[in-house]
């Protein structure tokens, strides 16, 4: 680290502290931590659960422990509350299609019934 100045002969700075670090071209510096999580936590402090994991008590703090979901490989589960959280299927969507269509042809003809007695 490289500190410039112009103050009066005998200057210093005092009281430094890193509050970050990067990598880069230099070397290593030996008191920056750098975490490396326990399979199933993630985070800068390794303070929350990864995907595949969920607290081992519902909605519990950073001290509860990670276990691994147990969805059956049917989706994910949330890490907080360990409910499975099933993907939309596609046949999901193509029936809500389906279902939009039969009701816009019951209004046409609806329509087309009174339009016809009037």
């Amino acid at each position: 680290m490289r500190i410039g100045g112009t103050g009066s002969p005998g200057s210093y700075v005092k009281e430094v502290v890193l509050m970050t670090a990067r990598p880069g071209l230099s070397p290593l510096a030996s008191w920056v931590e750098e975490c490396l999580c326990p399979q199933g936590y993630i985070g800068q402090f390794c303070q929350s659960c990864a995907p595949g994991f969920k607290r081992d008590v519902p909605y519990g703090d950073a001290l509860t422990l990670c276990v691994p979901c147990s969805c059956n490989q049917h989706g994910t589960c949330n890490p907080d509350s360990g409910q499975c959280v099933l993907p939309a299927s596609p046949h999901f969507w193509a029936l809500i299609i389906i279902i939009i269509i039969i009701i816009i042809i019951i209004i046409i003809i609806i329509a087309a019934f009174y339009t016809e007695r009037c």
